[in-house]
């Protein structure tokens, strides 16, 4: 059965598809924060939690907590000759690891300080003074040796348990592993004690990249399919280095392109190793506030910015909120601009839309959220919450498997986008549209609006409450029915400019409006 990993206040739950839950075991003196929003990256069957851990988690499919860092041996194996068939000279070190019920490796140190070299004539690799962990968890030690003359290390056994001190190896070269130890960059993770934390994290390219709170310019990434191995090494910064406090802000993970956030700058990681990933400028002036508002649709990156919303796609970054709604992010008519770094996002698949979450003007909660029709290339809100006050948006799935779009809340409650009602759990969902002035290309010049013609859906029944607004008079509201499908209303009167609102807030009862017909004629020039 499929489940769902969630932060809850200072927990972390397990919830399945029917919506029970239970809370998680964490390991000793790990504590979860409710000021931070955790962050979570599935990588190679096991899901990494930063930012709202003391330190970082990693998950196995059992969700059973670890560490995702484990403190290294501080001793080195001693060397001897023992019984076997190897010949030359040879070197070892090993780890402490964590394996799951399947033998998955969940989590493995740093290694052990290298070996002393032994010369061996048709002889085994004897070690002993193998450390014990005092980690909680830890199930085997990994050794890792050289081949005949050489100083690079691979591995070659894994010591089960946490009680034995002594191994001999004498597997032959050829059954060495083909990745030496130095390549699979081992080393701990960003949260590997309280001091440091993993803030952002994301997965791409089969490896976890992230940025710490103490180092927030320097991007870190972690060994292939390893979301517990974190070499020192492998980390590319990004620039301006030192211009702020925040660093990176948000990612994009496209398919050939990881897009990298700044403040006030994009950037891109190309390439699929080490040894070629480079990091490209791409765009100066515009960057992201909000982590949260950064996802990916169809390989088309969105995210809120200083300004609005914008895309990076194959055509470049553009803006997709200047024409229309420009005023909502540049001016503090709409909503808390000071907060738009709690601002969230999601992609909801049943309308095809970015949907942004905001704190309206005035507030720090996230009560209203905009949306961008991605077919039609048109915003439609603000809209408001009334049942709840969101924190988080995504998608789980259905016992069938099925997405279903879902919202987080404060109160701790995880909402769904099932409901056949128009309802917010007990609120009634108001349609409230106000359209723009209608002034069919002629602002200025005085005219006579005639009768109203309201185009509907036959709904069997029910009124739709139209208000009028002419220049800036408002005008008697209007009930129209909503059981046919045109219906022509009353005359409204004399202006240049014409503005309707549409109401309906019936409990339980649909309004689908098509469309209006205002024709008027010209009366004259003031």
């Amino acid at each position: 059965m499929p489940y769902y990993l969630i932060h809850a206040g200072t927990k972390l739950q397990k919830m399945a598809t029917d919506g029970s839950l239970a809370d998680l075991e964490l390991p000793a003196g790990v504590t979860i924060s409710d000021a931070r929003p955790a962050r979570f990256a599935l990588l190679n069957k096991t899901i990494l939690v930063a930012n709202a851990p003391s330190r970082t988690l990693l998950f196995d499919g059992g969700l059973n907590a670890h560490l995702a860092s484990l403190a290294a041996p501080t001793a080195a194996p001693t060397v001897s000759a023992g019984s076997g068939s190897l010949i030359g000279d040879y070197v070892a070190a090993y780890t402490f690891a964590i394996k799951d019920a399947n033998g998955n490796v969940i989590a493995e140190s740093d290694l052990s300080p290298l070996s002393a070299s032994i010369t061996l004539a048709t002889e085994g690799l004897a070690l002993s003074s193998i450390q014990q962990s005092s980690a909680s968890g830890v199930t085997a030690r990994r050794i890792y040796r050289s081949a005949s003359g050489g100083d690079a290390l691979y591995w070659a056994y894994d010591l089960e348990g946490n009680n034995a001190t002594t191994y001999t190896s004498t597997e032959l070269d050829v059954a060495l592993d083909t990745v030496a130890v130095s390549e699979a960059g081992l080393g701990a993770a960003p949260g590997a004690t309280d001091v440091d934390r993993l803030k952002l994290v994301v997965a791409w390219k089969d490896r976890l990249w992230g940025v710490s709170d103490i180092e927030p310019d320097n991007l870190r990434f972690s060994g292939a399919r390893k979301p517990y191995a974190w070499d020192p090494f492998n980390m590319i910064p990004v620039p301006p280095v030192g211009s702020d406090l925040v660093g990176v802000t948000g990612f994009l993970p496209r398919r050939d392109e990881l897009g990298v956030l700044k403040l006030s700058a994009l950037h891109k990681i190309i390439g699929s190793n080490p040894d070629d990933f480079d990091r490209l400028g791409v765009e100066e002036g515009v960057g992201s506030l909000a982590p949260d508002t950064c996802i990916v649709i169809r390989d088309v990156g969105y995210f809120l910015s200083h300004d609005g919303v914008y895309t990076w796609g194959p055509e470049g970054v553009n803006s997709i909120s200047d024409a229309e709604v420009r005023p909502w992010f540049t001016t503090d008519l709409y909503f808390n601009r000071s907060a738009f770094s709690s601002a969230f996002a999601r992609y909801n698949w049943r309308t095809h839309s970015y949907e942004l979450h905001l704190p309206s003007a005035g507030q720090t909660d996230i009560d209203q959220w905009v949306q961008y029709d991605i077919d039609r290339k048109h915003w439609f809100g603000p809209h408001e919450t009334l049942a709840m006050v969101p924190t988080s948006g995504g998608q789980i799935t259905d016992d069938y498997g099925l997405p279903v779009p879902a919202v987080g809340s404060e109160a701790g409650f995880l909402w769904t986008q099932n409901n056949l009602a128009v309802m917010d759990g007990e609120f009634e969902i108001v349609f409230d549209v106000e359209t723009q002035p209608y002034t069919e290309t002629v602002p200025d010049v005085q005219k006579l609006f005639k009768e109203l013609s309201l185009l509907t859906r036959d709904q069997g029944g029910g009124f739709v409450q139209v208000t009028p607004t002419v220049d800036k008079d408002e005008q008697t509201t209007i009930l129209a029915p909503l059981g046919q499908t045109r219906t022509r209303l009353r005359r409204l009167g004399n202006g240049r400019l014409l503005t309707l609102r549409f109401t309906h807030d019936t409990f339980e009862e649909d309004c689908e409006i098509h469309g209006f017909e205002a024709p008027f004629h010209v009366t004259g020039r003031r």
